[in-house]
């Protein structure tokens, strides 16, 4: 009988300065975290897609259910916590992973046992748009409720025809924004800065241009960068949206892309 020959494990390609840079982005933003939890300070968990820019002109340390719960699935650390929440704490198979994940761990964070990594500090608020999923608005109510915390919504019009967003839509969505940044005063009993919330906002713009002019390189043929790529990078815009280090992020990334159509490689990978 022959011998089945396996082949050699190809080794990682290394990570480009973008990657890295990412990397020690997500790094910090956790570590802000946990060293403001250490000082008895406020920090929040936050959907996806949410104006985080208010916590950013206070200086507080946002963090990502979801985006954490895809990290800790991509580590296969998920099972304990999904089995928990279907377990004691009684979630059905049916709903969301992410969200059977968070709860989970969300409900034996101060438990000796508990190990993850990436871990997250326990939230003192919570912050809930339903511009994406509305299983979230469900699984954040749960958290709130056993965590006996807060939550600031913000509940966002879909805009599926129009080019620019009616008048109306605008108004109901800015009249929100108000009332949490009044809200969100009250609650952190410290003052909003106007100023430096333009500065944030302007950032974020910035940085959001730059994302979407990455995107439109890879409409070339070849595509320089890869679906997952984009992915990894998109974890940007939900981080650290009004960051300068996601702007330098950003250019390098702008900078690799282009020389990859100069070139005519990709970060595909290679068979």
């Amino acid at each position: 009988m022959s011998e089945v020959k396996v082949p050699d494990k190809k080794p990682p390609r290394p990570l480009p300065l973008s990657r890295q840079m990412v990397n020690e982005q997500t790094a910090k933003c956790y570590a802000d975290a946990w060293e403001a939890k250490k000082k008895r300070e406020p920090i929040a968990w936050s959907t996806a897609i949410f104006p985080q820019e208010v916590c950013e002109v206070f200086d507080v340390p946002v963090l990502y259910p979801e985006n954490n719960a895809a990290a800790i699935s991509a580590k296969h650390l998920e099972g304990p916590f999904i089995e928990h929440a279907e377990g004691p704490m009684g979630f059905p198979i049916n709903i969301c992973s992410y969200a059977r994940l968070n709860m989970g761990m969300a409900d034996v964070l101060d438990s000796p046992d508990f190990k993850a990594e990436p871990a997250m500090p326990r939230p003192d608020f919570l912050l809930l748009a339903n511009n994406s999923c509305t299983q979230l608005m469900k699984w954040y109510e749960c958290m709130s409720e056993a965590l006996n915390i807060p939550i600031f919504f913000v509940d966002c019009l879909f805009n599926y025809y129009e080019e620019e967003p009616a008048p109306h839509k605008i108004k109901y969505l800015r009249s929100q924004i108000e009332n949490y940044i009044k809200n969100i005063e009250k609650f952190l009993k410290r003052k909003f800065d106007w100023d430096k919330f333009l500065e944030v906002q302007k950032r974020s713009q910035i940085n959001c241009e730059l994302f979407n002019e990455i995107v439109a390189l890879n409409s070339r043929v070849p595509a320089p960068m890869s679906g997952f790529d984009l992915f990894n990078y998109m974890s940007c815009l939900v981080l650290a949206r009004g960051k300068e280090s996601t702007t330098e992020i950003f250019k390098q990334l702008k900078a690799e892309t282009e020389e990859h159509i100069r070139n005519n490689t990709s970060t595909f990978p290679a068979e």
